[in-house]
């Protein structure tokens, strides 16, 4: 689920904005993970033609992931949270009555923070070192000029977690995370 407000997909040359939040819920087995996003982004566009645009893009956000492994004897809760900075170039392409948008940036994550919660047990905090992950979203705004406009797109977002401290429980852990995913959102 996802909202957006802005002149991303809409503008032509000039400034540039798009503020958004967005909750994702996944479930496979009875691992679960949760997640909530908030971006602002600022940029600047420029004509290439009367139909292609491409801009550069900075912006910030936070980002908050739950993940509740299916562990058996115990309950056990994963918690990430990460303000970030982000640059990102842009092309836009528009046809008669629909907009193409591909955007390639990438998200540096500062002074995160990640707990572990297990149940009857304790749990404990340690600081995330800071990483630059990349992203890529491919977007379509379709039916522009009509009463109900569709946006539709793919993405793609790499997230690397490493401890900030060396501990001998934890010597050198590394998660990666790869995600793909599709989705559609109504216009207003």
């Amino acid at each position: 689920m996802f909202y957006n407000f802005g002149n991303k997909m809409t503008a032509e040359s000039g400034l540039i904005y798009q503020a958004g939040v967005e909750a994702k819920f996944g479930k496979k087995h009875d691992n679960k993970l949760k997640e909530g996003q908030a971006d602002l982004d600022l940029g600047w566009r420029a004509a290439l033609d009367a139909r292609n645009f491409v801009d550069v893009l900075v912006g910030g956000g936070y980002t908050w992931t739950r993940y509740e492994p299916d562990t058996g004897d115990y309950d056990m809760k994963l918690t990430n949270k990460s303000p970030f900075a982000k640059a990102a170039l842009g092309y836009n392409h528009q046809f008669d009555d629909l907009t193409m948008r591909v955007e390639l940036g990438a998200r540096h994550t500062i002074n995160g923070k990640a707990r572990l919660k297990v149940d009857d047990v304790g749990s404990d905090t340690v600081d995330l070192k800071d990483r630059t992950n990349p992203y890529a979203e491919v977007n379509f705004l379709m039916n522009q000029n009509g009463s109900l406009p569709v946006m539709a797109g793919v993405y793609y977002t790499r997230t690397e977690y490493k401890l900030d401290e060396d501990t001998p429980v934890a010597d050198n852990t590394k998660l990666k995370r790869n995600e793909y995913g599709f989705k559609v959102g109504l216009t207003f």
